[in-house]
């Protein structure tokens, strides 16, 4: 989550002007994708590997359970992401 919180505080949402640039990140955004996109991918897959047994048990629809599970990691990064700002 951190990974992704950086990416987007260091180009998009400081495009918007929302927060501010690090004043040493001059690499641009490739190089940042370079290094983090492989490692939230794993995460991504190992997240969602753990999740399907679990989602295929539950008495939730399928699109409840991961609208939850999706929820329940983002809500409170988010939280503390907006009191940071």
């Amino acid at each position: 989550m951190w990974m992704l919180w950086y990416l987007a505080a260091n180009w998009p949402l400081a495009d918007l002007g929302v927060t501010t640039r690090e004043p040493t990140e001059n690499d641009g955004l490739a190089v940042g994708l370079a290094v983090f996109g492989p490692v939230i991918a794993a995460c991504a897959l190992l997240w969602w590997l753990a999740n399907r047994p679990l989602a295929r048990r539950t008495q939730l629809a399928a699109h409840h359970y991961w609208l939850l599970s999706v929820l329940g990691v983002f809500l409170p990064t988010a939280a503390l992401m907006a009191n940071s700002i």
